[in-house]
């Protein structure tokens, strides 16, 4: 059974109490340091927007940005304006990676950001989706299964994998990619 002790919480408390002030000045400094040491360590952060009902291969996904030696933030596809928010307060580089509906969120999301991601990756979009992002100077890959048949955005077709099964698969064509 695990029991609160309440006298270990007053000894801590009166233990940083006794701290001289230059030590107390020095903690506090590291602690507000703490949230800026912990993003320095990203370079560049993936911004992923799942499909419809949560699909998502998060595993390959997790691949995906291990590979490209990223920090990650996943969102769900309706989430446009908590991803702006995240990020225009980056500080790095950033890319998209948009899986099914996820790809039609990049395309909002762009459309709403202070600064400009430095590549774009969409897997599976709807053939209706725009994801033709030369517009914005941006490179980009766009990869259609059975359901962007018709797309008329520019990408690779690959109509053999199911929709489900298509970021894994996506993963192992990467060193072939153009804009890669």
């Amino acid at each position: 059974m695990v029991e609160r002790c309440p006298d270990m919480a007053i000894i801590q408390v009166r233990f940083l109490l006794d701290l001289p002030i230059e030590n107390m000045k020095r903690i506090l400094f590291l602690l507000l340091l703490a949230p800026v040491i912990a993003n320095a360590k990203c370079n560049n952060y993936i911004i992923a927007f799942r499909g419809l009902e949560d699909a998502f291969d998060k595993e390959a996904f997790l691949q995906y940005a291990n590979i490209k030696s990223s920090c990650y933030k996943i969102f769900n596809w309706q989430q446009v304006d908590h991803a702006v928010d995240f990020i225009n307060n980056l500080v790095t580089d950033y890319e998209f990676y948009g899986f099914s509906k996820g790809a039609w969120s990049v395309s909002k999301t762009l459309t709403k950001v202070k600064h400009k991601p430095k590549y774009i990756i969409t897997i599976g979009a709807w053939h209706t989706t725009d994801v033709d992002f030369s517009k914005y100077n941006i490179k980009f890959n766009n990869f259609f299964d059975h359901s962007g048949r018709n797309q008329k955005s520019p990408g690779t077709h690959i109509y053999n994998v199911p929709h489900m099964r298509m970021q894994n698969h996506i993963n192992k064509l990467m060193p072939l990619w153009p804009n890669w």
